[in-house]
């Protein structure tokens, strides 16, 4: 290091100008001693960043593998570089002279970093730091300008009482070379922090944590070092230390003859000078260095960590102005004005960025200024201009006649001598220079940068003429070095096309559109894949621009063929993040599939089904409580991650929109039209001519994708079907029906596609691209067929509950695919479908028989697993329609059994819940046939045959299994009553299982002489139905019924029980009708309760009514009139009316 050190560039001789006689002897030696103690630690610092560029470049090429590793021991390396660098520059420290104390006169403001050291990043750098006291935002930074140049009054024989002893004391005892060696050691830290931040740039993106954390270290040091450098410069050149006088020197702690040291601090005055500013160049560069650091913020609104790096640039700009007070050199100068124009460039961006635009301009404005200043300099230089050598001879020569004018105690060629020896030392740390052609050519090209922005920034505060000579300007530039076919130079084209169209100048925006768009789509054939995304991106708002811009002109068919174009693009970035579809899922519109959830029947729904005279009034409360909206959508696991899942849903959000559009326009376009013939043609006379002749890809792939029919009838009819799908997506249903109502109509209209599904004439007039794809059984996904837009309009029918309409598309959709696409095989998803929308219609026996139609198909392809799920959703389905006709036989528990085991590999909780609780309602059933519940009277109507136990399980095991199973529902499919929000779909969901496994827990209990946990279930399921139907339902009627059956048990609850048969029988008049027969077995109930509590007179009157509605209904040889003219006659033989009776 210290070899290093001492760079050849910067090793000393012994300097001419003390040789000459007038040089006294200890001076001379004194300057020696001064100049053998300086070190350059840049050199070396250049080496080892080399060494270690070098490192990375072939340890990647060589093991690829071990990259991250790699980039993580070249880090290693520029921290211990920095440690030994700051280890060096404590060294120095030590030296420094001490006060009395024996602490040294300047304490250092910065720490080294260690292993200890706790992370930090730039904003905590950044808060740290400006919270300091900094010396160029001092009052006394003014005493360092030109100012201080002027004489001063006061004598040199007299003494200066305002001196500050301490300060005079630290600016004596100051070393300018260890100066000078600090100032190398803080331009190497910054030289690393630059190294690294270029290294990341190129190599990682996003930068690692570890990259960021080094350079807002290195950039601590950094700034630290170089402000400590410019207190002890700015004391040194402090105006009130200009003219000193040896008595001035009685306070200072010197060990040195005052007229000696007097000597030494004209000759440290004289080098300080060029050093300040110098520290100031480099502490702004750091600054601007900390600033450009990422915030981990986006672009919008001013975050405060954003102010912080505004601050950062504020410190860099007010460092340099402070700097460029002095007297600089033209390679100081040149420096200086390159850095303000930097940063005033990044202002200008981060402020443009953040929406501040007026502050934004005048940055800019700025950095325009000063670029323009540097270009003209670079310009107008002549072959005659002076050398560099010159330069600082003119400049050592003003200085060194001002020192000497001031303190004639040192000899004007010493005094010359040193300051020349200063300023090529200051030009030495300098960043090197490069050709002058291209320090021009990279002028040039910022200068188009900052013209760019402040184009964008003039239009954002609607400047548009002056932002569009701004953006005219850059054009120029950028394509002197770049070239005309550039990316860059088709944003530029883009722009200035955005200024045109907000001027109302549509064809010159056309024509900037157009070239910005050719050099895009050439620049993509052979892009790389990393970089395609982005240009479609941008080629996809080009487009889009085209096409408003077109729409703006009235010609609708070029507005809709950019619309078209774009579409396509929009459609080819979706698939990149959508995984791979079948024809079940192509077929079903990619939603899940829509499982009912289990629902209890109550057996009057089953019994007096069968009987002519018995209405289907019934359906309606079932259909009331079970909704297609709150089918459980089973999804099929899929590969996609999280980030694919938000691209596409933006992407698709975006097709969205462009359909809706696209509807709109062809429809007006149809109203302008009215004429249009309806002939089937080639596409080539409805597709814009002058766009076919543009022969682009683009234009070539949205042809073929419309190749049938009239190209604007086959546009019309594919996003009135996307968007219908789209429509249904976000729950829309009934703008999704008025789309795929469009789509249908529109192929219906069209003589390349319509064709009567009930013959075959239609099928010959289609167009050999259909014959093709019916030959091939091709669904897809954005060019359906008319099977598919009935099936759609079916499935948004089914969503609203209209099932009988749903059921006609169903049909339609079926016979159309069975007969004409003879895709037998690729209709499972419409047969599943058309089944769940028979089921909610309570057509059982229809339901079950299409439901294994789909299960015959999709057994057929039992080899694929994929299809395991859904043979399993299948024949769940088929044990619900199988529950609701209370078909219980050993088919129907095998169809449970065999779900369950298909399904177990699903994960999904929701249906495993479902298929538990149907098990439990089985096991419910089985053990309410082998003993029944205790009943108030043996007179009691009949119940159905019982069915055989399941397995061998006992009694008790099978309700204690019903409850465990029925908790286990609960804990997956439960609906909290205290927060009965039914507005929010995924609680509304499991509201009616809740329901109706509080019930069938009642039920349980009850059978099991629970009666006090049963009653709580039997209140826990009324208010569910209460929630989800309202207050009159035939569910709540029955719940009712059921809790005056199980009061009835006991004679000192019989008024409770009236109270419940009276809600009951009020709640079943209402919905029911006055000539139901579950009216007629609430009254029939009460009555036995009056009767208990001697109310003949009351009891008799509710007989009379349930006995007529039995015969009106049921017929007068039915057992339900035989039981109760039965138990009429008991009770009347109790009041003693028996024989009027009998």
């Amino acid at each position: 290091m210290e070899l290093l050190g001492s760079d050849s560039a910067n090793h000393h001789r012994q300097a001419q100008y003390l040789d000459n006689e007038v040089v006294d002897k200890p001076l001379a030696t004194a300057i020696n001693h001064s100049l053998e103690r300086t070190r350059n630690y840049l050199p070396s610092t250049i080496v080892h960043i080399k060494d270690i560029h070098w490192f990375s470049a072939t340890s990647g090429c060589i093991e690829p593998d071990d990259e991250a590793e790699k980039k993580g021991d070249c880090i290693k390396a520029v921290a211990l570089w920095r440690h030994q660098l700051l280890q060096l520059s404590k060294e120095k420290k030590k030296t420094a002279t001490t006060n009395d104390d024996g602490n040294t006169a300047l304490d250092n403001p910065y720490s080294l970093s260690s292993s200890g050291v706790p992370k930090c990043n730039n904003i905590s750098v950044a808060k740290t730091l400006l919270l300091q006291d900094d010396a160029w935002s001092l009052a006394e930074s003014s005493e360092v300008s030109n100012k201080s140049k002027k004489s001063s009054t006061r004598s040199r024989k007299s003494r200066n009482t305002s001196l500050d002893p301490k300060k005079l004391e630290i600016a004596i005892n100051a070393n300018v070379d260890d100066l000078k060696t600090e100032l190398s050691i803080g331009r190497s830290i910054l030289t690393l922090a630059k190294f690294v931040q270029n290294f990341t740039i190129k190599n990682t993106s996003p930068a690692p944590p570890m990259f960021q954390e080094q350079i807002a270290f290195c950039l601590r040091d950094a700034i630290e070092i170089l402000s400590s450098i410019s207190k002890t410069l700015q004391l040194i050149l402090s105006k009130s230390h200009a003219k000193l006088v040896e008595d001035d020197l009685d306070d200072a702690i010197t060990t040195e003859d005052p007229a000696a040291c007097l000597k030494k601090f004209t000759l440290s005055r004289a080098e300080a000078h060029p050093m300040l500013t110098l520290t100031g160049i480099f502490l702004a560069d750091a600054w601007f260095s900390l600033g450009r650091m990422p915030s981990g913020q986006s672009t919008g609104r001013m975050h405060k960590d954003k102010l912080l790096m505004m601050a950062c640039f504020d410190r860099s700009l007010l460092i340099l102005k402070e700097a460029s007070q002095n007297d600089l050199m033209e390679p100081l100068t040149k420096h200086q004005i390159l850095l303000q124009s930097n940063v005033n460039h990044a202002m200008g961006v981060c402020l443009y960025n953040s929406g501040i635009f007026d502050r934004s301009e005048r940055c800019l404005n700025d950095a325009t200024a000063l670029r323009r200043k540097l270009l003209d300099g670079f310009r107008n230089k002549s072959p005659q201009s002076p050398s560099a050598d010159g330069i600082v001879s003119s400049f050592t020569n003003n200085v060194a006649s001002y020192f000497f004018s001031t303190q004639q105690m040192v000899p004007k060629e010493v005094l010359t001598g040193v300051t020349e020896h200063s300023k090529k030392w200051a030009i030495s740390l300098l960043p090197k220079k490069v050709t002058q052609k291209s320090e021009t050519d990279d002028l040039e090209l910022s200068l188009s940068l900052t013209l760019e922005y402040s184009a964008l920034t003039n239009h954002a505060i609607q400047s548009f003429q002056i932002a569009l000579a701004l953006f005219q300007e850059a054009l120029i530039l950028r394509s002197l070095h770049v070239g005309k076919n550039s990316l860059d130079i088709a944003s530029l084209h883009f722009n200035t096309g955005v200024v045109h169209d907000d001027l109302e100048q549509y064809h010159q925006a056309v024509n900037r559109y157009q070239e910005s768009l050719r050099i895009r789509q050439n620049y993509l054939k052979t892009a790389p894949s990393e970089e395609s995304s982005d240009i479609e991106d941008s080629i996809l708002l080009t487009l889009k621009c085209l096409a408003h811009v077109y729409k703006l002109l009235d010609d609708l068919d070029k507005a809709i063929s950019f619309y078209v174009m774009a579409l396509m693009l929009l459609k080819s970035k979706t698939r990149r993040h959508t995984e791979d579809a079948d024809k079940w899922q192509i077929m079903g519109m990619r939603f899940g599939i829509a499982v009912p959830p289990p629902t209890y029947i109550f057996d009057e729904m089953s019994n007096y089904n069968s009987s002519a005279n018995i209405d289907d009034s019934w359906k309606k409360h079932f259909q009331a409580i079970n909704k297609k909206i709150i089918c459980h959508s089973f999804s099929e696991s899929g590969n996609q991650t999280e980030s694919d899942n938000r691209t596409r849903h933006k992407l698709e959000k975006e097709m969205s929109k462009i359909h809706s559009i696209l509807v709109d326009l062809i429809q007006n376009k149809k109203h302008a039209e009215p004429s249009l013939p309806r002939t089937s043609s080639n596409i080539s006379s409805r597709y814009p001519t002058d766009l076919l002749s543009q022969n682009s890809d683009l234009t070539i792939e949205s042809m073929s994708k419309y190749q049938q029919g009239n190209f604007f009838d086959t546009v019309l009819m594919s996003s009135s079907f996307c968007l219908g799908r789209s429509r249904m997506a976000s729950a829309r249903y009934d703008e999704a029906i008025d789309n795929f109502e469009i789509a249908l109509r529109q192929w219906a209209q069209d003589p390349a596609y319509s064709s009567d599904s009930d013959s075959d004439a239609g099928s010959s007039s289609r167009i050999s691209a259909v014959r093709s794809r019916i030959s091939a059984h091709v669904v897809s996904e954005d060019d359906p067929e008319e099977g598919q837009l009935y099936y759609a309009l079916g499935l948004a029918n089914s969503v609203i509950d209209d099932h009988e309409r749903a059921v006609r598309c169903y049909i339609t959709a079926l016979r159309y695919l069975r007969r004409t696409l003879k895709m037998v095989d690729s209709i499972e998803v419409a047969l599943f479908d058309t089944a769940t929308s028979y089921y909610y219609l309570c057509e059982w026996e229809q339901a079950e028989s299409l439901w294994l139609d789909c299960l015959r198909i999709l057994r057929n392809q039992e080899t694929d697993r994929s299809f395991a799920s859904r043979r399993g959703i299948v024949l769940y389905c088929l044990v619900l329609t199988r529950a609701a006709q209370k078909s219980y036989d050993s088919d129907m528990y095998s169809m449970l059994n065999e779900a369950q085991t298909l399904l177990s590999a699903a994960n999904d909780k929701t249906i495993l819940a479902y298929m538990e609780f149907l098990t439990g309602y089985f096991l419910l059933e089985s053990s309410s046939k082998i003993r029944l519940r205790p009943q108030i009277s043996s007179s009691k109507m009949p119940t159905r045959p019982g069915i055989s136990p399941i397995g061998n399980i006992s009694w008790d095991e099978m309700n204690e299994t019903a409850l465990s199973l029925f908790q286990q529902v609960k804990n997956e499919c439960w609906f909290d009553q205290d927060h009965d929000d039914t507005t929010n779909i995924n609680d509304l969901k499991n509201l009616p299982v809740s329901a109706h496994v509080s019930l069938l827990e009642g039920q349980v209990l009850e059978l099991m002489g629970r009666f006090n946990p049963a009653m709580n279930c039997y209140r826990e399921a009324l208010n569910l139905y209460f929630i989800s139907c309202g207050h009159d339902n035939a569910y709540s009627a029955s719940v009712m019924h059921c809790m005056g059956m199980l009061c009835a048990h006991s004679e000192d609850n019989g008024h409770k029980a009236m109270g419940f048969f009276n809600g009951a029988i009020s709640t079943r008049k209402l919905i029911l009708g006055e000539n139901d027969p579950r009216l007629a077995e609430s009254l029939y109930a009460s009555a036995m309760v009056l009767t208990q509590h001697c109310r003949y007179e009351s009891a008799m009157e509710r007989y009379h009514d349930a006995l007529r509605i039995q015969i009106s209904t049921l017929g007068q040889s039915s057992n339900e009139v035989a039981i109760t003219l039965t138990s009429e006659a008991i009770r009347c033989n109790v009041h003693n009316n028996s024989l009027s009776f009998i």
